[in-house]
């Protein structure tokens, strides 16, 4: 196991889960309770690592952009600028707020901690797309890990929480997105 996982679940005091083929977690109940590091480093099977939302990561919550969904590249690109700049120009210091990395169907992840999160939730659709562009990844919900795919802003371990007031404007500016 790389000691940067549990680097990552001591200074957000998160819970990290092992994952399988098919993003499946290799635990039960890991909505509700964290593995201790000695527990986690057991798990040599684990192809990745899942970062666990919600309260029991201290708040964690994630905006997931899955750019994927939509059809070319140029479509993907404008969307993500588009996105960038939006939340940018209504955050204050947004880059230093929060954590961006790509993911492996180069979306994107954007995390932070904040008192007022919500569970799993579809925020913004595009045209006749049955999958939503972005999701919130709350309560119930975790994300993978990337720690070699940082984008922008601040590094895994260095998160930390926003204001009530800029996560409503985060999930508020990604529901105005949809098209």
């Amino acid at each position: 196991m790389d000691n940067y996982i549990l680097e990552i679940r001591h200074k957000l005091n998160a819970s990290i889960i092992p994952v399988g083929a098919n993003k499946i977690p290799l635990v039960s109940k890991w909505q509700t309770s964290k593995l201790t590091s000695q527990e986690l480093s057991s798990y040599d099977n684990a192809l990745m690592y899942g970062l666990v939302c919600g309260t029991v990561s201290d708040g964690i919550e994630c905006l997931d952009i899955d750019l994927k969904v939509l059809d070319t590249k140029e479509e993907r690109d404008t969307y993500e600028k588009e996105l960038l700049d939006y939340l940018s120009d209504n955050v204050d210091n947004f880059y230093k707020k929060v954590a961006i990395y790509r993911t492996l169907n180069n979306g994107l992840h954007i995390i932070y901690k904040a008192e007022n999160i919500e569970g799993n939730k579809k925020l913004a659709t595009y045209k006749d797309k049955k999958e939503a562009v972005i999701e919130s990844r709350g309560i119930g919900g975790y994300i993978q890990i990337y720690p070699k795919f940082h984008h922008r802003g601040l590094k895994y371990e260095e998160i930390t929480k926003v204001t009530n007031e800029d996560r409503n404007i985060l999930v508020e500016c990604c529901k105005s997105l949809t098209h």
